[in-house]
């Protein structure tokens, strides 16, 4: 776990995960994305200054290059997202792949 937003539970949150190790684990293993509109009760909530709520869908994406997994992008939403919303999901989740690997390439160089 690098980081966490609107996540009131912070404290307890696993930094690491194994693959197929839950929702984050089994969408890392399959490479594919997981988009869930039945969100357990117990799952998590979503938390603001003025309260917090159960999300209404879960959608998580691994960010992959070249068939490396190199991380898992989870969102938890108060509203369905749209079939648009999802695509641009998976836009950005491969440019943060990307991104991450060229970090990486630097990282080895120096």
């Amino acid at each position: 776990m690098v980081a966490a937003f609107a996540f009131d539970r912070k404290k307890y949150i696993d930094q690491t995960f194994q693959l197929g190790e839950g929702l984050v684990g089994t969408c890392a293993i399959e490479k594919q994305k997981i988009y869930l509109t039945e969100v357990p009760e117990n799952y998590l909530q979503i938390t603001s200054g003025l309260g917090d709520a159960k999300p209404r869908c879960l959608l998580l994406i691994p960010l992959s290059l070249e068939n490396e997994v190199l991380g898992v992008l989870e969102i938890a939403s108060l509203k369905i997202l749209q079939e648009h919303e999802i695509v641009f999901v998976e836009t950005i989740a491969e440019s943060i792949a990307s991104a991450i690997s060229d970090v990486r390439i630097l990282l080895k160089r120096n």
